[in-house]
């Protein structure tokens, strides 16, 4: 699904650019470097610096991290790119998210989409006890069933902790339509989780 309000022509040259870069074209991925490069680091710069100061010695250790992320498993992150934002905007949450895992590493600092992502997934019903409910397991594999707008969007609003209003500027769409997916979203949320403890 094409973002709303982003020229075709752009989601059309950012899975162009993806593509290439995951199909191993040298020409693409100095193209890739060159564009994204400030971006990824600012990502993780912004990131870290909510927690603690970071030296410029971890910055480079961190980007490096992300750089070698995207092309890990035969570049699947950039593979996985389906154009339902701008390449810049997928590109800013998955280093993000390598980021937070980095910091989770270097510090054991539990910053957790799971947990988050928890109070979604029972929005409309009371927590259950602990040993009933491996949180982890289900929000990983319930967030993975969701498409990738969805998915998106419940990252930027509970991981992120972005407003309606910071979505709707990042995805280029009315910050009703934000409110519209996260609330459909969330309730697809549920229902998956739900199945998923009804196979168990």
């Amino acid at each position: 699904m094409q973002a709303n309000n982003i020229p075709a022509s752009d989601i059309d040259a950012d899975i162009d650019l993806a593509y290439r870069c995951a199909s191993g074209e040298k020409q693409a991925w100095d193209e890739f470097v060159e564009a994204y490069a400030g971006l990824v680091r600012s990502a993780a710069a912004k990131t870290i610096g909510r927690y603690r100061m970071v030296s410029a010695e971890e910055l480079d250790d961190v980007t490096s991290e992300i750089f070698a992320a995207f092309v890990w498993n035969d570049c699947k992150v950039l593979r996985d790119f389906k154009g339902t934002c701008k390449l810049s905007t997928y590109l800013f949450l998955v280093a993000r998210s390598r980021t937070i895992n980095w910091l989770r590493k270097q510090r054991g600092r539990t910053i957790s989409l799971e947990d988050a992502s928890a109070q979604v997934a029972q929005v409309e019903s009371p927590r259950e006890p602990a040993q009933e409910n491996p949180l982890s397991e289900l929000m990983e594999a319930g967030m993975q069933k969701l498409s990738d707008r969805d998915r998106l969007v419940l990252n930027l609003f509970y991981r992120d902790e972005r407003s309606h209003k910071e979505i709707a500027d990042l995805l280029n769409t009315t910050i009703t339509n934000v409110g519209s997916i996260v609330s459909r979203a969330r309730t697809r949320l549920k229902a998956i989780i739900d199945d998923l403890r009804g196979t168990d």
